[in-house]
Formats: C-alpha cells, structure tokens, sequence
C-alpha cells in the first residue's frame, strides 16, 4: 500500500478546512472573543500539521515490510555503569538547586523564616498542589468524609508506592520525596537509553537535559506523580521499541494506576503491534499465532489500570465514576475540545492584564503572569518544537503525543498545563532534537533555563501554579 502524496495532500487539506470551520463556527457560538478564537487556531493549524504528518508516517510505517530482526537489528553496545552514574548525579545536582533556590526565593519574599529542612514540607506540599491529597491517601487511603473525601479524584499507584516506602523511612513526606527523586533517576536513565537506542548518544544527552531543563520540571522534586509517571512511561516505549509487550503492558498500566493519561499508552503500543500484525499476515514473518494472541491481551491490559482504580470508585463510593462527579462538581472540570480550551485560557489571561494597574495587588499579578501565561507558553512552546521536528519523529511518538495533548489541555479548567506537557515523554524528545542542531542549541537552552527558573521562583514565592 503505497501513500500518493499529491492525493493524500489535498484530502488532509479538505479534512483539515473542515476542522477548523467547525472550531471557529463553535468558538463564536460559545462567545469566545476575536482574538481569543484567533489564538486558539493558531494552535489547532499547528496541531494539524504535526497530525499530517503523523498520518502520513503512520500509512508508511503500516505499509513498510519488516526487516529481518523486528526493532533492534544492529544493538548498540549497551551503555556502561558509568554513564548511568553520570546521569544520576546530575539528576541528583538538579534536585539539589531546585531545593536551595526555592529554601532561598521562600525566606527573601518573607513567606517562611524557618530552617531549611523544616520549610521543605511548606515549600514542596504547599497548599493548591497535589501533594497533600496524596499524602493523605497514602496515610489514610480514600475517605468518604470531610475534605478527604475529594481524594478519590487522584489515582492511587504513586501513594502506593509512599506506603511502602513509609515502612522503611517511616515519614509520608520523606517517603513521598524520595520516591519522586528516584524514579526521575530511573526516567533519566530510561529516556536516555530509548533514545539512544531510537537516535544516537548525542540526541540521548540532550533529551535528559530538555528533560531537566522544561519548564515546571521542578515538579520532578515534589512530592508528585510526575516523575514516578513519566518513568513508567518510557520504560513501557522502551519495551516496546523491542516488542516485548508483556513488559510494555505491565509498565502501561502501572501507567494508567498512576495517572488518567497512562492509558494513552495504548496508542503507540498498539501501533507497534498492528505493525508487527501486518507483518504476519502479509509478509508472511514468522511470529506464531499464539505470540500474536498474547501480545493483544497484553496491549489491553493496559486498561487494567484504569479499570482497577474504577474498582476503587466503586467500592469506596459505590459508584466506578465518582471521581468524574467530583471533578465537575467541586472543581468545574470535565473533558472538552482542546481548541476551546486554549480560547478560555487566552481570554482569562488577556482579561487579567487588562484590569492589572497602579493600585493592584501582587496576587493580581501572579494570576495573569505566573497562572495563564506560562500555560500560553507550555502550549504553543510544545506544539511549535513537535511541529518544527516532526519529521524526525516516528509515527508512534508522533500519534501519542497528539492524543496526549488533546486529552490534557481538553480539561475545561486547566490550571497545570505546563505540568501536564512536561510528562508527555514526547516533548523531552522534540526538544532533544532541536538542541542536537547547533543552530539552536544555546538560545534554546538560555530560553528553557530563564522560564524554568522562572516558573521556580514563582512557585516558591506562594503564586498560583498547580
């Protein structure tokens, strides 16, 4: 099946015109201003360029016979204890900055004038983010009473991994700080390896620095699912990129235990194995039906994770989707179209500078600047650095991260846009390959350490970032 590009050109062109009629015909019915629409679009025209060629890559792909040894056919040496030593301490370095600059930014504004150990907690389970609620499921699992009772909305593998680790450093909060800590080293290692192994050593050095240097990595830090996520995330690729699928689905839905969008794990695992399908089908390779049929469950069990924490609901509240009832109800937050979601975000921030004057306060401020502009900045950043390397990124990469961007910037009151792209594995990736160039190396790196650090000032100064 051969893809003619002319022809495939003019139906995506069609497809896409209808796209975005559709969108700008359902932003002004919503009432969205002008120039809030205009933003929007913006977005979705980069969207659909990186969905054309993820498309087009994905025909190819599907299309292409298989080489004779699936995947890894010429092994790279494996990469010796040392590097990964390197790798570590340089996480380690990074987690080390992150807590002297944020104990340093916390006692200049006058927000604390404690120790530096004992203003972790204040600083890194501050009160707006996650980390309390999933300390609390932790010590006290899921509750039908009082303010606990909202925790049910968080997925429970990362609290579950703080109990155990309790056991040995009996503190929550320790716990929940070294579990974060080390599986950011293990995601380091992890990512580095995948790209190694998918690019070369150079690109793999550099997707363990973007990885590092996005902004709101300092969540790698916190007590928070971040890093213990996107580690099971790259290690479910990484097995997959070998086609072992009974490591992929067990990393998968440990995934999907660990966060709502694990489950879109599916969607490269699943391309990986359609192709690998194809290839028995078509061109006759030699994987036994048998294989075939246990690789399939294996892809969906993947789901396994969400369908577990649906359990949960159920047995706690009697109902697999409570947790879905309180979102919408206690936070106003439901899943929606992306492109009106970049409108509301567009509006707020516009409309929160145009009130900023003389006589407003610092909240004010930290509202339009520190709240909906880097969420602006997270979004077109990523989109723009997947659209400008597109063709580099295989089909797999390409089609992950596009259902992870609709599924985390479609919630209708997102608040941690920044926070949600930095984990989509993806990205690191992009922006790897963009530094691999030494055309854009330095301005890139200056521009991602100046937000990044930035963004870490800002939270540790007690602004509005979730």
């Amino acid at each position: 099946m051969k893809i003619e590009r002319r022809t495939y050109n003019i139906a995506y062109l069609i497809l896409s015109g209808i796209i975005i009629l559709f969108s700008l015909f359902f932003l002004y019915k919503n009432g969205y201003k002008l120039f809030d629409i205009f933003v929007a679009l913006i977005a979705l025209a980069l969207f659909l360029l990186i969905l054309h060629e993820a498309i087009r890559k994905l025909i190819i792909y599907w299309s292409s016979p298989p080489v004779t040894n699936p995947l890894l056919l010429k092994q790279k040496p494996r990469s010796s204890i040392k590097a990964w030593a390197k790798i570590a301490g340089f996480v380690l370095v990074f987690h080390l900055l992150n807590l002297i600059v944020a104990y340093a930014v916390a006692r200049l504004t006058g927000r604390l004038n404690t120790g530096f150990f004992d203003s972790l907690y204040s600083i890194w389970s501050k009160c707006g983010i996650d980390s309390p609620s999933y300390l609390g499921i932790a010590e006290n699992w899921y509750v039908t009473e009082g303010d606990p009772m909202y925790h049910i909305v968080f997925f429970p593998f990362y609290p579950i991994v703080i109990k155990l680790f309790s056991f040995v450093f009996k503190d929550y909060f320790v716990s929940a700080l070294i579990v974060s800590i080390a599986s950011s080293i293990g995601m380091a290692i992890t990512g580095y390896e995948l790209v190694r192994h998918e690019y070369s050593n150079k690109t793999a050095k550099h997707f363990v620095i973007a990885t590092f240097l996005l902004m709101g990595s300092f969540f790698y830090t916190a007590a928070m699912t971040e890093s213990l996520f996107m580690f099971l995330c790259l290690l479910c690729l990484y097995f997959t990129k070998k086609r072992n699928f009974a490591a992929a689905g067990i990393f998968g839905a440990l995934a999907a235990f660990t966060r709502s969008p694990g489950m879109l794990l599916m969607v490269p695992v699943g391309i990986e194995y359609v192709k690998m399908l194809i290839e028995k089908v078509k061109y006759k390779a030699g994987y036994s039906y048998a294989k075939l049929i246990v690789s399939a469950l294996f892809v969906l069990f993947i789901s396994s994770g969400l369908l577990v924490y649906l359990y949960i609901n159920y047995k706690v509240w009697g109902n697999p989707l409570q947790f879905s009832i309180f979102q919408r109800e206690h936070w106003g937050q439901k899943m929606g179209y992306f492109v009106r979601t970049i409108a509301m975000i567009s509006g707020n921030f516009c409309g929160k500078v145009a009130e900023l004057n003389s006589s407003s306060a610092i909240w004010d401020y930290k509202t339009a600047f520190a709240l909906w502009l880097p969420e602006l900045i997270a979004i077109f950043g990523g989109l723009g650095a997947i659209a400008y390397v597109r063709r580099k990124i295989n089909a797999k990469y390409l089609c992950y991260f596009l259902v992870y961007f609709m599924f985390t910037i479609g919630a209708t009151w997102l608040l941690s846009a920044p926070r949600y792209l930095m984990a989509s594995a993806v990205l690191p990736l992009g922006l790897a390959l963009i530094l691999s160039t030494k055309k854009h190396k330095t301005v890139v790196i200056g521009v991602m350490a100046v937000l990044n650090i930035a963004y870490l000032i800002l939270f540790a100064w007690s602004s509005p970032i979730y």
